[in-house]
């Protein structure tokens, strides 16, 4: 896709270059291949039936500090709660180990009542917030290991589970912990809101576009030719199959027989 137009580049909309990829150059597309969150789908019919699919958008909001304040891109559970409109508020604090054994004295005071911030590796996503949750933590985020934007989701199932938990980039996780470093044994004042943005769609761009799927780094194969793993509820056309899928390939559902009209079928 990336070198040849087609009808469906017509429908390939950057948010950042202002231009339709059938009217970009090689060197934009491959540009915009890559441009995480900026890619959009400008059909009528996915776009007419984007609000009645997608719910809103689940996002991480520093607050405080100002060094470090802004909304981040966040990967869902497929387990615990998920995510309100209110959602959870508390200081963000990062524990000494992987959170894969119960929790140190020092690891659970930290974690007692704020959210907190557990490195990925060596052990299941669910025992890393089940840990969390019998130390007190209110919320976990987990920091992901490799490069690679937007977070994948946290999959995995623990009907024990009872508070949420999203996955950040590493990117995202190192400026934090920049920030962290300054933090008190109890308390770092990195205020920390996880909850969704109902104003938003889960899975589009401010116009209510769904985005299409450009990790950085490239996905060859899956890159641009699915719609976004932000996308909630999880879609057919996401580019991987997920266990949350139903039969479904209409609204309010799914977007896939919507595309394939865009396309002229």
């Amino acid at each position: 896709m990336l070198g040849f137009p087609s009808a469906f580049d017509n429908f390939l909309f950057d948010n950042t270059t202002l231009k339709f990829w059938n009217l970009m150059t090689d060197a934009e597309r491959l540009a915009s291949a890559i441009n995480t969150g900026k890619l959009a789908w400008t059909g009528a019919n996915v776009t007419g039936s984007a609000p009645a699919v997608l719910q809103g958008n689940p996002q991480m909001v520093v607050s405080a500090p100002a060094s470090v304040a802004g909304t981040y891109l966040v990967g869902t559970a497929g387990f615990g709660p998920a995510l309100t409109a209110g959602g959870v508020t508390g200081d963000l604090m990062p524990i000494s180990d992987l959170g894969c054994a119960a929790f140190s004295p020092l690891n659970a005071a930290a974690v007692n009542g704020n959210i907190a911030l557990i490195d990925r590796g060596t052990c299941s996503f669910t025992v890393k917030v089940k840990n969390a949750q019998n130390a007190g933590a209110k919320a976990v985020v987990i920091a992901d290991n490799v490069p690679g934007s937007p977070p994948p989701g946290l999959g995995g199932a623990d009907p024990t589970i009872t508070i949420p938990a999203v996955r950040i980039t590493l990117a995202n996780a190192n400026t934090l912990k920049a920030q962290l470093r300054f933090r008190s044994r109890t308390r770092s004042g990195v205020v920390t809101t996880l909850n969704v943005n109902t104003a938003l769609l889960a899975g589009a761009d401010a116009a209510g576009r769904p985005l299409m799927f450009t990790p950085n780094p490239v996905q060859p194969g899956s890159s641009v030719s699915h719609w976004d793993t932000s996308a909630t509820p999880n879609q057919l056309m996401e580019p991987s199959i997920n266990a949350n899928l139903t039969h479904s390939v209409v609204p309010p559902q799914d977007l896939t027989k919507q595309l394939l009209l865009d396309l002229g079928w």
